[in-house]
């Protein structure tokens, strides 16, 4: 009849609605699947950076944002790595730690005097350390 709009069968408004759960599943997988290999990356590169300069907080905050959002198969597969990077900047955040009380230290007196204990020979002090400034890429 003219004029009426057409109803569409059950069996057709269902099929509809598959394909378009369909297509929206398949572009949500892909959109998941592309965060996940960008936050791989964005940890990756996070972790060269905070070798060169370990001291950006909002850097450290960026890693800890991307570790929550990940889910609990990827946090124990990369567990390792995460560990041995993490101890990794430490290391240097000590060094870099050292080397500025050290600087300090040979800034506030240049004479060391070291001390006496009885019974064993006297030592030399060791020279003051350098400070070499670093780079920051």
């Amino acid at each position: 009849m003219h004029g009426r709009l057409k109803v569409k069968t059950t069996a057709q408004q269902e099929a509809e609605r598959k394909a378009e759960r369909a297509s929206k599943m398949k572009s949500y997988e892909a959109a998941m699947s592309r965060l996940t290999e960008e936050m791989d990356e964005a940890f990756r590169l996070s972790s060269g950076l905070l070798l060169s300069n370990p001291d950006l907080t909002s850097l450290w905050n960026f890693r800890k944002e991307i570790y929550c959002g990940m889910n609990d198969e990827e946090r124990e597969k990369s567990k390792v790595i995460r560990v041995s990077k993490t101890l990794e900047l430490l290391r240097i955040i000590q060094m870099k730690t050292c080397e500025k009380a050290q600087v300090h230290q040979s800034s506030r007196s240049s004479k060391v005097v070291p001390r006496r204990i009885p019974g064993y020979p006297t030592l030399s002090p060791l020279p003051p350390v350098r400070h070499r400034p670093s780079t920051i890429l």
